[in-house]
């Protein structure tokens, strides 16, 4: 991914971030089920959301 995925899901008083960034250079954190613990307040041109919806029903399906 282009950044690390902030998700809903806490550990210890962190967050739980995932899928790696585009400034990583160990190969472990690049893969979309790596994750880390990161405090809340912290900020990051690393860090970032994915955007998505359920898709409507289309006539026909």
């Amino acid at each position: 991914g282009n950044v690390w995925e902030w998700t809903d899901s806490a550990e210890a008083g962190q967050r739980i971030l995932r899928g790696g960034g585009w400034m990583d250079s160990l190969r472990d954190q690049l893969r979309a089920d790596a994750r880390i613990l990161v405090l809340p307040t912290l900020a990051s041109l690393q860090f970032g959301i994915r955007c998505a919806r359920d898709r409507r029903p289309q006539p026909g399906d």
